[in-house]
């Protein structure tokens, strides 16, 4: 993801209104998934926001890095959607292409 990516509190009100039957819909692999991506993208949102009140460069560099590895594990999971949906969207034949 771009380091220029921005999450904001509207966004993650959206997600959580838009998974909020998803324990109706899919099992427990796809809401423990939905977890992972909620948690990885609040963490990225913490370190953007602890970036805006950084005093020296030291901190900056050190919260900017550590953004992008969770934006980095965020892609990861991302890439890992089809994956996880697969078996309740008939992906299965898209995944082993």
């Amino acid at each position: 993801m771009p380091a220029e990516t921005r999450f904001d509190q509207s966004h993650f009100f959206a997600f959580r209104a838009d998974i909020a039957d998803a324990e109706f819909l899919f099992g427990s692999d796809v809401l423990d998934y939905l977890e992972q991506l909620r948690t990885l993208a609040l963490n990225v949102r913490t370190h953007q926001a602890l970036q805006a009140r950084s005093q020296n460069e030291d901190k900056l560099s050190e919260r900017v890095k550590a953004e992008n590895e969770e934006f980095a594990l965020l892609d990861e999971q991302l890439t890992n959607l089809t994956n996880v949906f697969s078996r309740y969207l008939g992906f299965a034949h898209i995944a082993q292409s």
